[in-house]
């Protein structure tokens, strides 16, 4: 009796990492998803834009276009989320290069990302943060610490000082 409820709890333990991971891996590929809709739809608008290529039109259009887009699929597709769509699409304007990152960042980690104006800085604390599978929180103190900075700096002191 007791040997059979021994196995009847490790068959639960095993039953429930496998959910538990199936959970994980559903929550992943929702978000991996999602962020690269939001991608395409701010490439669209951006796309759509430069084609009218009048200034004023994209502020109309876009507010126009989140409303109706709200109404459809929600408050994820209002005028500050689409503004950051389409910030996101001209800040990592190719897809090969979104596609690889969003296997390993959410949508928060690309947030955290858009202020940064310098591209090598921007796709360094990408890069890191996906092989080091930093937290949003960890990517944004990394950047308050000025990690690519310091990188910088260490980089142009050992090519100043080569080691004999």
């Amino acid at each position: 009796m007791e040997s059979s409820k021994k196995r009847s709890q490790s068959l639960f333990q095993d039953l429930a990492k496998i959910i538990e991971q199936g959970k994980r891996q559903v929550t992943f590929q929702v978000n991996s998803t999602l962020t690269i809709v939001y991608w395409q739809v701010g490439f669209k608008i951006n796309t759509h834009v430069l084609e009218e290529s009048r200034a004023e039109y994209a502020g109309e259009i876009t507010a126009k276009v989140s409303r109706q887009l709200v109404e459809h699929f929600g408050k994820s597709f209002e005028l500050r989320n689409l503004r950051r769509m389409m910030q996101f699409a001209r800040m990592f304007p190719d897809l090969k290069i979104v596609s690889p990152l969003v296997t390993q960042l959410s949508w928060t980690h690309f947030i955290v990302l858009l202020p940064i104006k310098d591209e090598n800085k921007r796709l360094f604390y990408a890069s890191k943060a996906a092989e080091e599978g930093w937290s949003k929180r960890q990517l944004q103190f990394q950047i308050e610490r000025k990690a690519y900075e310091r990188k910088e700096i260490a980089k142009s002191q050992i090519l100043s000082h080569p080691i004999k």
